[in-house]
């Protein structure tokens, strides 16, 4: 009997970080990461007893490596529909770029054959491997100095954005702070104003002492000064 067993290669930072913050995970030079699998069984029937062995991966554009888990994983069974997830091992690397890993499927019962299937990065839908029993995809490292540089202008994003900020509130305080200074200014000049239109030999009083004449104030007023102060 040939089953359909559809493989997912996963990788985090760190293992136990819910499912949907691991999507958002990179694998960078250097610097450590946690390689796993997820199988789902997209036939019919149960797959009764299945071992995943001989877990590699290399560079895929010439680069010199070559890493493997010594380890292989045991599945009794699992059930049409039924997603299970393993992780394979931590490690780390000097080397960046695209990579492959592969593996090999083997089920207890000899007459059965595994049918693979890798998840298209583009289209997200699963495709089918080459050869039975076997499976293999691609997963890219970021170079640490693209990764350096890229939190970089991130952070400068950020620092821009809280001076700009910064800059905004300073503006709106010293306007607020400034604004009833202007009013009391627009407010003694309308009432002076009124004033000498009703009393025009009238005085009205300055702010340092003494007095202004109207005809004083209607000739400041009419320089547009604002120095008019009760």
């Amino acid at each position: 009997m040939e089953h359909k067993l559809q493989i997912e290669f996963i990788h985090s930072k760190n293992r136990l970080l819910p499912k949907f913050l691991r999507r958002y995970s990179q694998i960078i030079q250097t610097k450590p990461f946690d390689i796993g699998l997820r199988l789902k069984n997209t036939g019919n029937v149960p797959i009764q007893g299945i071992t995943i062995k001989n877990i590699q991966w290399r560079s895929a554009d010439g680069k010199d490596m070559l890493s493997w888990v010594d380890n292989s994983f045991h599945f009794d069974t699992l059930n049409p529909r039924e997603e299970k997830e393993i992780w394979a091992d931590k490690m780390g690397t000097y080397v960046h770029g695209l990579c492959t890993i592969s593996l090999l499927v083997i089920s207890d019962n000899p007459e059965d054959t595994i049918q693979t299937y890798q998840i298209d990065p583009f289209t997200k839908r699963p495709s089918p491997c080459r050869d039975k029993n076997n499976w293999v995809d691609f997963f890219f490292i970021r170079s640490k100095s693209e990764y350096e540089q890229t939190l970089t202008n991130r952070l400068l994003v950020i620092y821009t954005a809280i001076g700009l900020g910064i800059a905004m509130a300073t503006l709106y305080y010293i306007k607020i702070q400034t604004e009833p200074i202007f009013n009391t200014k627009e407010k003694n000049q309308a009432d002076a104003q009124e004033y000498c239109r009703s009393n025009p030999t009238g005085k009205w009083p300055k702010a340092s002492g003494g007095y202004f004449t109207c005809d004083e104030v209607f000739r400041i007023l009419g320089a547009g000064t604002t120095s008019l102060q009760k």
